[in-house]
């Protein structure tokens, strides 16, 4: 039997939950299939419609970017203090970076690492082990994913047809009241298959655990952490034959936080230049940027468009992963503990001190230089 969804079988869950809410006589009950109908409609025809578009002025953009900076700029004040602990190894991640392009994604990961190409029966047992080895409570949900896999997830990179806000890695959509879980993964040939099954997978996990999260949470800069810790621990556990791939994974996962950081970062310079510029943007304003930001016009639109909510979500869920991936290492019982925590929430932590409670830049330090280095030893073991 084959892994397979589609948009039709999207339709009949949304048909089936409309119906479930329609017949409900329990207001409260009422009410919250409805928001589970919201959720599911923004997922599928457009979360994040705010944020700052290229196709827009510049003003306009500045003026977008700048209240969702203001809003946001507690948040903004960690990101960049990431940021500045990147500073000191930036050229090295700048190189590591052009390698990794040159040397990997141009020619296919296949041609550097040469694993075998792993099967999606093959993937989502070893998906099934890893959940099996890390916690007896996430295994026991994940078993209702896995007995419904074959029409709950599919491999087919078609999926990312269905809507703009669908990522060309992976995706889960839950709809609570008919417990349905759809999950879609790139139909990649080798281990980054497992770590974005497991990503996928760990939301659905955490839906499963706590179905009510989705819908009555808005702490947003803690949402990634469910996924992205899993997939951390996953890739820092493979077995040695599988090692290479797995840091050649890692370091990308920190290039991509790292290229998201840089780009708010320069953000907020831009909006900062902007207000030195009395609001203006003229000719004056992009020389101001190019002058002391080295920011040109084509790279002010990349940036302008960089939402902080969007991108503070994974950056910041990012480094709370990091710290629980170092505390993991010495005391496994503490950083599961502290990762229930975080996907029991619904909403009344106050996330901003749970967040700065719980970071250690020291650990998020010692975490990025040790990624740093086996990304120069596996390149260097490359001949590159």
């Amino acid at each position: 039997m084959g892994y397979h969804w589609d948009k039709r079988d999207l339709l009949k869950a949304l048909k089936d939950l409309t119906l479930l809410a329609s017949k409900e006589e329990d207001l409260e009950k009422k009410s919250y299939y409805f928001r589970c109908i919201d959720a599911f409609n923004n997922f599928m025809f457009g979360a994040y419609t705010d944020c700052p578009s290229t196709k827009t002025s510049a003003q306009d953009n500045l003026i977008a970017a700048t209240n969702s900076m203001t809003f946001n700029g507690r948040y903004f004040s960690i990101i960049n203090k990431f940021y500045e602990l990147l500073e000191p190894v930036e050229e090295t991640l700048i190189n590591i970076e052009t390698s990794i392009q040159e040397e990997i994604v141009d020619k296919g990961p296949n041609t550097f690492f040469h694993t075998e190409p792993m099967t999606h029966e093959e993937t989502m047992n070893l998906v099934k082990d890893f959940f099996q080895s890390i916690d007896s409570e996430l295994a026991f949900h994940f078993e209702e994913l896995y007995k419904n896999r074959f029409t709950s997830i599919t491999f087919d990179d078609a999926c990312y047809s269905l809507g703009e806000h669908f990522s060309t890695e992976g995706n889960c959509i839950f709809v609570d009241g008919i417990r349905k879980c759809f999950i879609n993964v790139s139909d990649d040939k080798n281990i980054r298959k497992y770590k974005n099954l497991i990503h996928e997978c760990a939301h659905a996990i955490v839906y499963f655990m706590n179905p009510k999260r989705e819908t009555t949470s808005n702490h947003m800069y803690i949402k990634e952490v469910e996924s992205i810790f899993m997939e951390l621990v996953a890739l820092t556990e493979l077995d040695d034959n599988k090692k290479d791939e797995a840091n050649f994974l890692l370091v990308n996962l920190l290039l991509e936080y790292y290229d998201r950081t840089e780009a708010l970062v320069f953000q907020n310079r831009a909006i900062d230049a902007w207000a030195r510029n009395n609001y203006q943007v003229n000719k004056e304003y992009f020389k101001m940027l190019n002058k002391q930001f080295g920011i040109s016009k084509n790279l002010f639109n990349e940036i302008i468009s960089e939402d902080i909510e969007l991108s503070g979500m994974y950056i910041i869920s990012y480094l709370i992963s990091l710290v629980l991936l170092h505390l993991y290492k010495t005391d496994k019982d503490k950083a599961m503990s502290l990762y229930k925590k975080i996907i029991a929430d619904t909403g009344y932590i106050d996330e901003h001190y749970f967040i700065q409670e719980l970071l250690n830049f020291d650990y998020i330090k010692d975490e990025v230089l040790q990624t740093v280095e086996e990304a120069k030893k596996l390149l260097k073991k490359r001949g590159v």
